[in-house]
């Protein structure tokens, strides 16, 4: 807007310069009117310059600002990212310790049921030496049942 503003101010100068040089071939008035011009154009330059570094100013700013919200950002990306990371590193240990406990709850009951099967065998290991201890004792005593009768006959 400004520079529009500035540019018209600076054609008009060189308009105004040509119409007065047009109607006056006089190099007194010529000189004059250049030295207007020349005033004219100096400050539009000035005011140009001005509206540059203003320009300039307002870029940086906005450079600044720009690159504070990326870095912000990019922390917050960051910042979440850690987060998740922990998140689902406790969420495995959580599992991992599950999984530890259901495998052990495994070995136990597979243990207790080896005891309880190994008591089984035992006592049908027992109960058998009993009844084979009872039938040698049946026929110990069968036998000698048998001499006795033999020894009175």
């Amino acid at each position: 807007k400004v520079k529009k503003m500035i540019e018209k101010k600076l054609k008009k100068a060189k308009q105004i310069r040509e119409q007065e040089m047009f109607r006056s071939g006089n190099r007194r008035e010529y000189a004059r009117n250049n030295s207007v011009v020349l005033s004219l154009k100096a400050e539009l330059d000035a005011g140009l310059d001005l509206w540059s570094k203003q320009v300039l100013s307002v870029q940086s700013v906005s450079i600044m600002k720009a690159e504070e919200i990326v870095r912000k950002e990019m922390e917050e990306k960051k910042e979440k990212l850690a987060e998740e990371m922990k998140r689902r590193a406790e969420r495995f240990k959580v599992l991992r310790i599950e999984n530890q406990e259901k495998d052990l709850n495994k070995i136990y009951g597979h243990k207790d049921r080896i005891k309880e099967k190994k008591k089984k065998l035992d006592k049908l290991v027992s109960e058998r030496k009993g009844t084979i201890e009872k039938a040698r004792s049946m026929a110990e005593t069968s036998a000698q049942l048998r001499d006795f009768i033999r020894g009175q006959l």
